[in-house]
């Protein structure tokens, strides 16, 4: 499945509409267009719970001993966590979620007496600088292994060069500048890292995070929305309307160009199209297994 780019997208409509080499488009411009169908397409998938197909993501949770609140993952799609899982060695269970109306009298009996290392949290949002929160009960016991250390690499390459290697494993969470969000390390030799993405930036003795996956967030993150040209588009079933609604909005700027009201028509064919796709993709929630009264039938 090919992710096209921004620059792609602005090269092909910019072709079509004969807009090369001049400024009646500005590039922010085209970036706000974009993003607005991108935003489009977005709500569409939502609107048909279609999300999972599409933006379902997963995240380390890196706990600190006592320390209780945690920041959420930063492309997070409106606080929608699906699940938080923990994988350690000897231990594998769901974190789950504090539902019942008496959860604070419960989150205060766990602060107080709790001992285990089975968790549950809840969301908080006490402050809109710091944003929502996930809130651990009882207060963690451990610190998650973390291995700090410094790496070299050239843009677009999957390999790094740390300066030790010293507790990195493959299976570890990499992050740092230039690293895309949630790679992950999948091969370990001498001092040469590689991980599951290309890097996006290059990096000289650039601080890097390894973090084990004891525990992790799995969870519905947004689109991705571009601010630069080498950014993806991560819907391409649907970068056909993408490119059609740049061409439409591109249009509107010229009063009175023939071409508005046929390249509207096609954007509404599109559209339409987009809307049965997903219409089709809608999960089918038909799993109660009808109940078999073949026996009563027989005794009667």
């Amino acid at each position: 499945m090919e992710f096209k780019t921004f620059q792609e997208l602005k090269n092909e409509v910019f072709k079509d509409l004969n807009l090369e080499g001049n400024l009646f488009v500005t590039e922010s411009e085209f970036y706000n267009i974009a993003n607005r169908a991108i935003d489009f397409c977005e709500a569409e998938i939502h609107k048909f719970r279609c999300e999972d197909t599409y933006f379902e993501a997963c995240a380390p949770l890196a706990l600190t001993a006592g320390y209780q609140d945690y920041s959420l993952p930063s492309n997070i799609y409106a606080n929608k966590i699906k699940r938080i899982v923990c994988q350690k060695s000897d231990l594998t269970y769901e974190v789950r979620r504090k539902k019942k109306l008496s959860r604070y009298v419960q989150a205060a009996l766990d602060e107080r007496y709790a001992t285990s290392n089975i968790y549950e949290y809840f969301i908080i949002n006490n402050n809109p600088t710091v944003g929502p929160r996930i809130r651990m009960f009882p207060r963690p016991q451990e610190t998650t292994t973390q291995v700090s250390t410094t790496g070299t690499w050239t843009s677009g390459t999957p390999t790094i060069t740390v300066a030790s290697a010293t507790g990195i494993a493959i299976g570890q969470y990499v992050s740092g500048t230039g690293i895309p969000a949630n790679s992950r390390v999948v091969s370990v030799v001498g001092t040469t890292v590689t991980i599951d993405s290309n890097t996006t930036a290059a990096g000289s003795a650039t601080a890097l995070s390894f973090i084990e996956d004891d525990y992790l967030i799995y969870y519905i993150r947004n689109a991705n929305k571009v601010s630069a040209s080498t950014d993806k588009i991560d819907i391409p079933e649907f970068y056909q309307f993408i490119a059609q609604f740049c061409r439409v909005e591109c249009l509107k700027k010229e009063l009175g160009n023939v071409r508005l009201q046929p390249e509207s028509a096609l954007l509404t064919v599109l559209q339409e199209q987009m809307v049965n796709t997903l219409a089709e993709m809608t999960p089918d929630e038909d799993n109660e297994i009808e109940l078999d009264n073949s026996f009563e039938e027989e005794m009667a």
